[in-house]
């Protein structure tokens, strides 16, 4: 009997019901993603890049999230500052007499603050999405530097601490030949007092010999 063959639609679904019935492992290296996709047959190059889309997918999410809080925040902060501002003028405004005025900078204030509101309320995916996808590569390139900084760092101080190893070799050779020198020069020092005292005693055997005569 044939053994029966499935579509990759198929084949998608039963490995996505396997893995959620199945035992958590606690998380997957990529060595294991690779070694498990090359038991169905798929390629370690569409691993890889199945590991980029998800990677950058998870930080355009994470970005996401991150530029509606900022974007809430800056709203309830500028609210808040409107309400307390409005209500100073409001208080002077009543203190002074002399007809209201404190609604003009209310209003004139307030307009800009509801056009955010619409904004934050009726947000623009697509912008947001672009806005996110633009800070996700400002900060891989940040993340690169820091790498490549990094990595000049580990040079810089691997080539010192060689140079440095290569400088107490060369200072221990100096020394060894400094001291060698100094020997051989003691040597021959020693040699030539012994030779010029040879020859001032056979001078003087040869005086004492004449005088005899």
């Amino acid at each position: 009997m044939a053994e029966r063959t499935y579509t990759d639609e198929q084949v998608r679904e039963i490995m996505r019901r396997a893995v959620e019935r199945g035992t958590h492992t606690g998380g997957l290296g990529r060595d294991d993603l690779i070694a498990a996709a090359r038991d169905v047959g798929i390629a370690p190059e569409a691993v890889d890049a199945a590991i980029a889309e998800v990677e950058t997918e998870g930080e355009l999410g994470e970005e996401l999230v991150q530029l509606r809080r900022e974007r809430q925040r800056n709203l309830a902060s500028n609210v808040s500052t409107w309400a307390i501002v409005n209500a100073g003028l409001f208080g002077v405004d009543w203190a002074t007499g002399g007809g209201w005025w404190f609604h003009f900078p209310l209003i004139c204030w307030g307009i800009p603050l509801l056009l955010s509101l619409k904004g934050h309320i009726f947000a623009n995916e697509a912008s947001d999405r672009r806005a996110a996808e633009r800070r996700v590569v400002q900060r891989r390139r940040k993340r690169e530097r820091l790498q490549a900084e990094l990595r000049r760092e580990q040079e810089r101080a691997r080539r010192q601490d060689s140079s440095g190893l290569e400088g107490v070799i060369e200072r221990g050779v100096e020394e060894l030949l400094g001291a060698a020198a100094r020997r051989l020069s003691g040597v021959r020092v020693e040699d030539g007092a012994e030779e010029l005292e040879r020859g001032h005693s056979g001078a003087h055997e040869r005086t004492r010999g004449r005088r005899r005569w």
